[in-house]
């Protein structure tokens, strides 16, 4: 085994220890509180129900990436009086040259915290802060459609949206002609 691998693995092997010793986190502020292990089929319908989630959001792609990259899920739900008002994909990622970090959806262009309103958006994000400290990553990254206040933001991409309409000759009139050929020529 060469050294740098030896030294990685160390490194991941002490933050395992931080987060086994670290206390587990409780919001004491507010009557939101986080829930660690929110059933799936229960994360996906509050998913599937709110506007500003992405596909990247959903209990199926973070299977994907635990499976894939062998990320360690800290994904998590604000809950109030039981009910989901917010989720969190979080994964710890191994970043060889540049050390770990807690990433909301790695691999993927949205997936950032997704709730009703600030206060759980204010808890889950309190959450992911106290998560990275404990566990003494290099950064975390939240991959947010919306940009989140007092938060540095980085302008690396940019976002076309458009409606999908009921009648697909209306979805295939609104692409340019070139493009629709190319699209016919593939199906």
């Amino acid at each position: 085994m060469s050294k740098q691998r030896a030294s990685d693995d160390q490194s991941v092997a002490a933050l395992y220890k931080n987060l086994g010793t670290a206390e587990t986190y409780v919001e004491t502020q507010s009557e939101i509180h986080i829930d660690p292990t929110p059933a799936a089929a229960e994360w996906d319908a509050y998913v599937m129900h709110h506007m500003p989630a992405t596909f990247f959001h959903l209990t199926g792609w973070q299977r994907v990436v635990e499976k894939t990259f062998a990320y360690r899920s800290f994904s998590c739900a604000a809950r109030y009086k039981g009910r989901i008002t917010g989720v969190l994909p979080l994964f710890l990622v191994r970043h060889l040259p540049f050390g770990h970090a807690l990433v909301s959806a790695p691999l993927a262009v949205y997936g950032g915290i997704c709730a009703d309103d600030t206060g759980a958006r204010d808890v889950l994000l309190h959450y992911a802060q106290t998560l990275a400290q404990q566990l003494q990553v290099r950064y975390l990254e939240l991959r947010q459609t919306e940009p989140v206040e007092d938060l540095p933001q980085k302008e690396l991409y940019v976002t076309f949206r458009r409606a999908i309409d009921a009648d697909p000759e209306k979805n295939m009139a609104a692409i340019p002609r070139k493009q629709r050929r190319m699209i016919r020529q593939g199906a």
